[in-house]
């Protein structure tokens, strides 16, 4: 069975003396610390903007996956981009040949799904869509021994007793998605 583990607080006290590789969740990053690359596009900050700031609350995105996550802004701009071009144009196109008129697939068509494609796989990495968001706050929750899904308004402060009252406050974890009202999708 072997020896019980520290809670977080004490092991947090004592350090890291032995030098081991520690197991568990890495720390949350601190909102707002992750710049988009200098080379993403006005159109793709906007996306930016507007997706990493949840995305860093919940922890799923961090420092290292800047470069991963503009792409995602980047092909999330080009895909309607694309997308408005082909409603114009539509879906198919004729064309004359020797053997008479044909309709063919507009090649647009063709590279929507493909930037379709290469979205679902990116936003499948970055939770953006429900059972992707299962499926990473389960691995977090195998890492983490307690998730607190929410905490007492108050005792997140240091209150205790009837001080803190029967309010509930949503922890800035993962799962504390699951109890917000709004949602990504």
């Amino acid at each position: 069975m072997g020896r019980r583990p520290d809670p977080a607080g004490l092991q947090e006290l004592k350090g890291n003396p032995g030098k081991r590789r520690k197991t568990g969740a890495l720390p949350p990053a601190q909102p707002g610390m992750i710049e988009p690359p200098t080379k993403l596009s006005d159109a793709g900050r906007d996306v930016w903007e507007r997706l990493a700031p949840e995305l860093v609350r919940m922890n799923f995105l961090r420092q290292t996956d800047a470069h991963a996550f503009a792409r995602y802004c980047d092909a999330v701009v080009r895909y309607w981009k694309v997308s408005e071009e082909l409603r114009k144009a539509g879906e198919t196109y004729t064309s004359t040949s020797a053997h008479g008129e044909l309709q063919r697939i507009n090649p647009l068509f063709v590279v929507e799904e493909r930037l379709a494609k290469r979205l679902e796989s990116l936003e499948d990495r970055f939770g953006l869509n429900p059972a992707a968001r299962q499926t990473i706050m389960l691995r977090l929750s195998q890492t983490q021994p307690q998730l607190p899904l929410a905490l007492p308004k108050g005792e997140a402060a240091g209150e205790t007793g009837e001080a803190a009252g029967r309010e509930m406050e949503v922890a800035p974890s993962p799962i504390g998605i699951l109890s917000r009202p709004e949602r990504l999708n």
